[in-house]
């Protein structure tokens, strides 16, 4: 079944190959069907479906979910994406009530995500992004987990995780979200009661504009936080344990319960290849070794994206086509050469 399935995929791809136009896969009820655009395979598809996005661009215009979806692209990081080009979706995404227990994984976004289009639709339990590259545009605020962010979810399960997040994220004040393993470059802004763990945060602008703003009641552990301004100047009634901070903090500091092993006053020289703040691919944010991060985290592994059993991973989990060569011209007995490697991810 396996090479039954391999050799469908490898005709598949010479088909989209030869017509210049990537298809977008659906896979539903045992059948599989392609469309040309996202907003015809929303329109087909069924609850638990899975959609598979290629590589290449999609202009979602204003596209909104409603059903149980998992949608995977073939991922964002360059290096990963050699043979098969990025998977972008760019326009605006709305993830409305019905769309509970879905998940987004492997996609470069471009635009905004709104949970709920309005207060009636905006709770949406369970979802998860992951693995996703996130980029705002020409907006400042990419993420948002209620309609419009400030009022108030009651979503609960929220995951976001293994994500290049370059745009605000407003958390609507959902309760339970999980933040991990990240790494974010602008402010997080409106949360209680969530966990964030292991991220880097990289936002530093002024002391008007703080990395976290309105944000209470949660737990900060084992987090990168570069912000040289006061970061924590919005966040109340929160526990912090195991964190690194570049800002000089003396704790406890404005309320918030604070453990001893929280390290202050470390720049980005703590990390293996992060000369600045700036969005760059090529940066590796793997802790040095002679980083006091390394191995002090809560669990005893590393505090940032790399600690944990299970560090930042950015492929996504679905079989990953790390090379193809297809020849541009057909042998002399009519077939055409074909060779693709495909990894199989283990999470």
């Amino acid at each position: 079944m396996k090479n039954l399935l391999l050799l469908f995929s490898v005709t598949i791809v010479v088909t989209t190959s030869i017509n210049a136009q990537p298809y977008i896969a659906l896979h539903s009820q045992g059948h599989i069907n392609y469309y040309e655009t996202f907003q015809k395979t929303l329109d087909n598809a069924l609850d638990n479906d899975t959609i598979y996005i290629p590589g290449g661009g999609f202009d979602i215009g204003n596209a909104t979910i409603d059903k149980t979806l998992h949608i995977y692209g073939v991922g964002w990081f360059p290096d990963s994406v050699a043979a098969t080009a990025q998977s972008i979706l760019e326009g605006n995404l709305y993830i409305v009530s019905g769309a509970d227990n879905g998940s987004l994984s492997g996609i470069r976004f471009s635009g905004q995500i709104f949970f709920g289009t309005d207060e009636s639709n905006q709770t949406v339990n369970n979802y998860l992004i992951s693995r996703c590259y996130l980029h705002s545009g020409s907006h400042n605020a990419v993420l948002f987990l209620s309609y419009n962010g400030s009022i108030r979810n009651n979503s609960i399960g929220t995951i976001i995780e293994d994500c290049l997040v370059v745009g605000i994220i407003a958390g609507g004040y959902c309760p339970s979200s999980i933040i991990r393993r990240n790494i974010l470059h602008e402010r997080v802004n409106n949360f209680e009661n969530s966990l964030f763990s292991n991220n880097i945060f990289l936002w530093n602008q002024s002391w008007d504009h703080r990395t976290f703003r309105s944000v209470s009641n949660c737990i900060f552990e084992n987090n990168y936080i570069y912000d040289g301004y006061n970061p924590l100047g919005g966040v109340t009634n929160s526990t912090l344990n195991n964190n690194i901070f570049r800002y000089k903090y003396t704790f406890p500091v404005h309320g918030n319960d604070a453990n001893e092993y929280n390290i202050v006053n470390i720049g980005l020289g703590t990390f293996v290849n992060v000369p600045n703040n700036s969005p760059n691919y090529s940066y590796d944010y793997h802790l040095k070794d002679t980083s006091p991060g390394k191995d002090a985290g809560t669990d005893g592994t590393d505090i940032g994206i790399f600690g944990t059993a299970l560090p930042f991973k950015y492929v996504p989990e679905n079989p990953h086509i790390s090379f193809k060569d297809i020849k541009s011209k057909l042998e002399a007995d009519g077939t055409l050469d074909v060779e693709v490697h495909v990894s199989a991810q283990d999470r």
